[in-house]
């Protein structure tokens, strides 16, 4: 199974961490893309996490991170375009889930606050 794997924030890389090298122990390919932001990009260093980096926060007011959510979802769309992924998981990032919906992947996503309106994206 290929399986692709979004890191939006520092905390990210704790929770993945052993779900990535369990994915990888039995035998699936995973993909790793991480946002810059919050020291994200240089933990998943110290843990020995590759991926690519596509994106940064998109700042404090509404219209900026509105503007990001589709400009970092074109960006994750390209990267996984003709990867063939077959599950896109992710915690809390609105652009992974739109950005694995668009390349026809299953996707999973991890809310940890009630009320999340991406609730509404499910099938």
């Amino acid at each position: 199974m290929k399986i692709w794997i979004d890191l939006a924030n520092a905390p990210h890389v704790l929770f993945f961490h052993p779900i990535i090298r369990n994915f990888r122990d039995r035998g699936h390919v995973v993909h790793i893309t991480m946002r810059r932001f919050n020291q994200t990009v240089e933990l998943s260093q110290s843990y020995g996490i590759e991926g690519t980096v596509i994106g940064k926060h998109g700042g404090r007011s509404n219209v900026s991170k509105l503007v990001n959510l589709f400009k970092r979802t074109r960006q994750l769309v390209s990267f996984a375009k003709g990867l063939g992924i077959d599950l896109a998981v992710s915690h809390n990032s609105y652009t992974h889930t739109l950005a694995g919906r668009l390349v026809g992947a299953r996707v999973g996503t991890l809310m940890d606050y009630e009320g999340q309106p991406t609730k509404l994206w499910s099938p």
